[in-house]
């Protein structure tokens, strides 16, 4: 009864990581509510004026910085955005199947 994983699939090094969906969900819910509660901070009693309205303004990007910060420290190799190193227009054509529609159903106006 001492059954291994057999398989690229299985193990810690293969396309399935456990809890990377729940660590996901958590930093989600995680990041809308405590940019909530920063957006609400301004009404709050606890700083001065200035200090609540500047902590109120930058919420979001506070609360992204933070949850960043989080993730990284916390090590669940959560999905992340991939940037390319240079930006390169690229043909629209090519990379839209819904022009290519457009193209077979040309409505261009009848010549009489």
């Amino acid at each position: 009864m001492r059954g291994e994983f057999v398989g690229p699939a299985c193990g810690h090094h293969g396309p399935y990581i456990p809890d990377v969906l729940f660590w996901s969900v958590i930093l989600f819910f995680t990041t809308f509510f405590l940019s909530s509660f920063l957006k609400q901070f301004k009404t709050k009693l606890y700083f001065p004026t200035k200090v609540r309205s500047t902590i109120s303004d930058f919420a979001v990007f506070l609360t992204i910085m933070i949850m960043v910060l989080v993730d990284y420290l916390v090590g669940i190799p959560s999905p992340k955005l991939n940037v390319p190193d240079r930006f390169q227009v690229r043909t629209v054509t090519s990379e839209f199947p819904l022009v290519w529609g457009f193209k077979l159903f040309n409505l261009k106006k009848k010549s009489k």
